[in-house]
This record gives structure tokens, sequence and C-alpha cells, in this order.
């Protein structure tokens, strides 16, 4: 399965924070979010966990259906 990268992405401009921010606040780099946001890789578990954790959504609702 894949992660929804657009929908992190919606989810972090509701909380209007920029990709560096919650880059910072994950623990990932800019990049890396970037990355993840655009579909072109997956984050890792620790970091799922830590997005859905941070957005208080479920792991299992950030992937793609």
């Amino acid at each position: 399965m894949t992660v929804n990268g657009s929908l992190i992405q919606y989810l972090r401009l509701e909380k209007k924070l920029t990709q560096a921010t919650l880059a910072e606040i994950l623990g990932v780099s800019k990049a890396k979010l970037t990355a993840v946001e655009n579909n072109l890789q997956d984050p890792n578990a620790a970091t799922l966990k830590r997005i859905a954790d941070y957005f208080g959504v479920t792991v299992d609702s950030l992937y793609k259906k």
C-alpha cells in the first residue's frame, strides 16, 4: 500500500504549517516531507506514526484506498 501524500499535505495546510515547520516537528528533512507529499517516497513506520499522532488520525487513514 502507498501513503496518501496529498492527504498529508492537506492536513498540513489545514494547520497552516509550512513543509519546513512540519518536517522539523516530525524530525525529518524538508526534502523527505516534500517527497512524501508528492507520492515519490513513503515515510518509514516511525515517521508515519509521528504524522498520524500529530494530526490525530490513524495510521491506516494515511494510506490510499
